[in-house]
């Protein structure tokens, strides 16, 4: 599809924006040649939205010798009132969208995606921007709203074993040195043990309430068939042998991003997970990477979470994600029969977008858009945003 992008200005050339599959050939060959991460590839799309319940997509488009890509998963509109309306949503993670080699031209792409997804009756678009990848600001404010959700926590793996030890909280310190005592140890890419990591990450997740994210085994071997090398399982196994904590980790140029973790419930007093964070740093260190990515708190809150990673470093990084509104009619129209339904007025704030996802005990429509619902039970799980 052609269009000007550029908001009615008078342009040189135009750019070329459509939709396109994870089988098309160009999604591959513009992260062949430009930065991303592993959250941008076209088989992390699939996975994603075979678990969301939607079709993975991205919206490519060129022009003006510049080229964006932005991974989707899009997904129809469970509503009495559809009429095959549908919204989509960037894949679980920070899969960021993309432009190159300067984001000179991000305002010619933003604007060619809403009259795209405007011709495809996409009614809302979120996006879960990376923490260390920056997108200006300004340009993204001209078409949606930008939402500040807090900040991320990271390890410099520049620093060396004193200046890491020194910014360790002092607990933290005295909890990995009581646990080596009790014999507790570390193993890596022991993948005989992700039968007895899968089972404890849902146990995880039921102990404190998720509504997302609940993978079993198979999705876990299915990333592991996709991401090859770069992914890694950490456990950290009792003094007989029992499995009391795990996570998967995700090694990406130079990043190192804590994916998921879980701790069995009975070993929750421990903190076991404290031994994965310093031994993956070190291990991490000694394959040349520049960060490791322990994440936020439930929804980039300075929660209880956020507090535990704060725990291990002062490097911070800001999460933000990126709302858009394609066909405001449609989306007030959709927003009012949600509010009625709930006995709520449809001028009240929420923090849900788009608002019709909001969940089941507050409207008639399942799912949230915004962010995975997790929470900490005294440090036991870690997460993405």
């Amino acid at each position: 599809r052609l269009v000007d992008g550029d908001n009615g200005g008078d342009v040189p050339m135009p750019v070329i924006g459509e939709f396109i599959l994870p089988e098309d050939p160009r999604w591959k060959r513009y992260l062949d040649v430009n930065w991303h991460d592993f959250y941008h590839r076209p088989e992390y799309a699939l996975l994603c939205a075979r678990n969301e319940g939607g079709t993975a997509a991205a919206f490519y488009g060129q022009g003006r010798g510049a080229s964006f890509l932005a991974p989707l998963v899009i997904r129809q509109i469970p509503h009495p009132l559809n009429q095959d309306l549908y919204d989509c949503s960037s894949p679980y993670g920070y899969s960021t969208p993309l432009v190159g080699p300067t984001q000179e031209q991000l305002p010619a792409f933003l604007d060619a995606f809403l009259k795209c997804a405007k011709d495809h009756r996409i009614v809302t678009a979120f996006f879960r921007l990376h923490p260390f990848l920056e997108l200006n600001k300004e340009d993204l404010g001209r078409f949606g709203q930008i939402v500040h959700h807090g900040q991320t926590v990271y390890i410099d793996l520049s620093l060396s074993d004193e200046v890491f030890w020194s910014q360790v909280r002092r607990n933290h310190r005295q909890n990995i040195h009581k646990l080596s005592q009790l014999g507790f140890e570390v193993r890596l890419d022991d993948w005989s043990l992700l039968r007895e990591f899968a089972p404890m990450y849902r146990e995880t997740m039921s102990r404190v309430g998720a509504h997302t994210c609940l993978y079993s085994e198979p999705y876990f071997e299915e990333l592991k068939a996709m991401l090859g090398e770069s992914m890694h399982l950490c456990c950290v196994l009792s003094s007989d042998g029992q499995v009391v904590a795990g996570g998967i980790f995700v090694e990406t140029a130079g990043i190192v991003h804590y994916h998921l973790s879980a701790t069995a419930t009975e070993f929750l007093r421990f903190g076991p997970n404290k031994l994965i964070v310093t031994f993956v740093r070190a291990w991490a260190q000694q394959r040349y990477n520049k960060v490791l990515h322990l994440g936020g708190g439930v929804a980039g809150q300075y929660d209880s979470l956020f507090h535990f990673k704060a725990g291990f470093s002062e490097a911070r990084a800001n999460f933000y994600t990126y709302r858009m509104i394609v066909d405001q009619h449609q989306y007030e129209t959709l927003s009012r029969s949600v509010d009625g339904h709930a006995g709520v007025r449809a001028s009240t704030p929420s923090v849900y977008f788009p608002a019709y996802r909001r969940p089941p005990a507050q409207g008639i429509l399942s799912g949230l858009q915004h962010l995975p619902e997790k929470q900490e039970a005294q440090a036991g799980v870690s997460h993405l945003p």
